[in-house]
């Protein structure tokens, strides 16, 4: 029982992890976009 409950506890660290990576990486495609529109 113990065991399940820390696998269920790892899989919500990476959905977490992948919606860092996500939001990042959108992040850094608003920066290029910004860089292209005043350089």
């Amino acid at each position: 029982m113990p065991n399940k409950k820390k696998k269920q506890k790892s899989n919500l660290n990476i959905q977490l992890v992948i919606a860092e990576v996500i939001l990042l990486s959108s992040f850094i495609d608003l920066i290029k976009i910004v860089i292209e529109k005043f350089f």
